[in-house]
């Protein structure tokens, strides 16, 4: 082989190794804003529905009978907990079937308005449904985590898509 040829061969591989080295901080950056754009959106919906469905979340038809300290058990077993793998404050299991709160949500007469957001129509239950409240009583990062179970009989105020229900609101305080 002769020394033009095989300068002229190295010259080219010098110019495509340039050509590259151009082009990796330019994608660097863009991966770079991708990453931060999607850490972004993500915190952007901590207090309204997620990822996990509202069945996953709320919903423990029949309610679990054979776990020892019923809200420490569940809120690890369903990976609930706050922005940035806080602990959550507060957090209510639903101990009734999905297909009957779904049914409210297509029933004008369960209609009420909440506050957040935007004052969006809520339904509220027309009864009492079977709950557990788990309030946060030691911890702060999630999965060390304590919660007092408080069971309860109270009304619910849920909102709906087209689906069904998709974020529960509160529940009500019956007198």
């Amino acid at each position: 082989m002769d020394p033009l040829s095989v300068r002229g061969t190295a010259n080219k591989i010098g110019e495509k190794a340039k050509s590259v080295n151009g082009i990796f901080p330019l994608l660097l950056l863009l991966v770079l804003a991708f990453l931060l754009m999607l850490g972004l959106s993500r915190g952007l919906d901590d207090d309204f529905p997620n990822e996990k469905t509202f069945e996953q979340e709320h919903i423990d038809y029949p309610k679990s009978t054979r776990l020892f300290r019923y809200c420490n058990s569940m809120m690890l077993l369903k990976r609930i907990r706050g922005p940035n793998d806080t602990c959550k404050q507060k957090h209510t299991f639903i101990h009734e079937r999905l297909d009957n709160l779904a049914t409210m949500c297509t029933n004008i007469t369960t209609t009420a308005t909440c506050k957040y957001p935007s004052k969006m129509d809520c339904h509220k239950s027309q009864r009492k449904l079977q709950l557990t409240d788990c309030r946060l009583i030691e911890g702060t990062k999630f999965p060390g985590c304590k919660y007092h179970s408080q069971p309860k009989y109270n009304s619910i105020l849920f909102y709906c898509d087209d689906l069904g229900p998709i974020y529960l609101y509160g529940t009500v305080e019956d007198s």
